[in-house]
C-alpha cells in the first residue's frame, strides 16, 4: 500500500479524494491546501488529517497528488522530488517546456515517477484503437464545447488543443517539421476557434480543430491509413474501423461501443500510475512526453499572439 498526500485543493480536490480512496492499493495520509479552513474543511468532510505545513505531509508520503496550482507550488514540488517522493500532477502545472525540462533533471537525479494527468490516454475507445492505428497519414481532430456566455473561452479552447496534440503525438512516432495556425475570434479577442496543422518528419499530417462556439459539445478524431479508417468518438467512448480490400465485397466496417458506466478515468490514471511504481516502469505521461507537447504549444502561442 503506497502512501499518498494531496496538495492544493480546488474545484478537483473532491474528485481526486474520492478516487484515491476508492483504490484500496492508495492509503491517502492527509491534506494540505494553502488556505487551512480550506483543507481543515476537507479534511473533516472525508475523515482525513489536515497538515499545516506541506513539508510534513511530503515527510509522510511516498506520493504527492498537486491538484490544484498556487504560485509556492514550484518550491514545494521541488522539495517532493528531492525528497524522493513520486509525483501526480495535473495539467496546469506544467506552464512551459523549459520548466518540464528543469523537473526532468531532479526526477532523473532523484529517481522518481512523475506522472502527467492526460485523461484521453485513458478513453476506453483510445485503449481500443491501439490495436487498429498503424502509421496514419492523415489525422483530423475535432472539438467543441458548447457556448456559454459566462466561460473563458480562451482558456477552454487552449486546453483541449493541448489535449488534441498529446492524442496526436501518442500515435505518430516522428519529428515535427512544420506548424501552421489559423484562428478566428469574432466575439473578442479570446480565442474562439483554432485550426492547427501539423506535419511531421514522415509525412503524416494533423489538422486539428476547435471551437467554442457550437451548440453541443463534441470530442472526435479520424485517422486516416493504408486501406483503413479508424473513427474515435472520445465523448461516447466509440470506435469505428472502416477498412477496405481489393475485392468490395470484403470491406468491414466494425462498430466498437467501449462505453462503460464504471469507466472513470481520473481513476484509471491514479491506477496506472501506482502500478508503473509498482513494476517500476514508465508512466503514461511523463514528463518527457509532456514537455515535447507544451513545446508544440509554445510554437503554436507564438503563431496566434497569446
Amino acid at each position: 500500500m503506497k502512501r499518498i498526500g494531496i496538495i492544493g485543493l480546488g474545484q478537483n480536490a473532491t474528485e481526486h479524494i474520492k478516487r484515491i480512496q476508492s483504490i484500496e492499493e492508495f492509503d491517502l495520509v492527509g491534506l494540505y491546501d494553502h488556505n487551512p479552513s480550506i483543507s481543515n474543511k476537507a479534511a473533516k468532510a472525508y475523515g482525513l488529517k489536515s497538515f499545516s505545513h506541506p513539508i510534513e505531509l511530503i515527510e509522510q508520503s511516498e506520493i504527492i497528488d498537486f491538484v490544484s496550482p498556487h504560485p509556492m507550488d514550484c518550491e514545494h514540488i521541488n522539495l517532493a522530488i528531492k525528497s524522493a517522493r513520486h509525483l501526480f500532477l495535473e495539467n496546469h502545472f506544467l506552464q512551459n517546456a523549459k520548466q518540464a525540462q528543469r523537473l526532468i533533471n531532479l526526477v532523473e537525479e532523484a529517481q522518481v515517477k512523475v506522472q502527467i494527468s492526460r485523461s484521453d490516454r485513458f478513453n476506453p475507445a483510445v485503449q481500443k484503437a491501439k490495436q487498429y492505428i498503424e502509421n496514419p497519414s492523415f489525422i483530423e481532430t475535432r472539438r467543441a464545447i458548447a457556448y456559454s456566455y459566462a466561460k473563458d473561452n480562451n482558456i477552454s479552447v487552449m486546453d483541449l488543443l493541448l489535449q488534441d496534440v498529446d492524442l496526436v503525438l501518442n500515435f505518430v512516432e516522428s519529428g515535427v517539421r512544420r506548424i501552421q495556425t489559423r484562428t478566428n475570434n469574432p466575439f473578442g479577442d479570446n480565442v474562439e476557434l483554432i485550426n492547427v496543422r501539423i506535419e511531421f518528419d514522415n509525412a503524416c499530417v494533423a489538422n486539428l480543430n476547435i471551437s467554442s462556439l457550437s451548440p453541443t459539445s463534441y470530442s472526435k478524431a479520424a485517422f486516416y491509413q493504408q486501406n483503413a479508417v479508424i473513427n474515435i468518438d472520445l465523448l461516447e467512448q466509440n470506435l469505428e474501423v472502416l477498412s477496405s480490400a481489393s475485392e468490395k465485397q470484403q470491406n468491414k466496417s466494425l462498430l466498437i461501443d467501449s462505453k462503460s458506466q464504471n469507466f472513470d478515468s481520473l481513476r484509471a490514471e491514479l491506477q496506472s500510475f501506482h502500478n508503473c511504481i509498482e513494476q517500476n516502469t514508465n508512466p503514461i505521461v511523463g514528463l518527457n512526453e509532456a514537455s515535447y507537447v507544451l513545446e508544440i504549444m509554445e510554437e503554436i502561442r507564438m503563431q496566434i499572439g497569446a
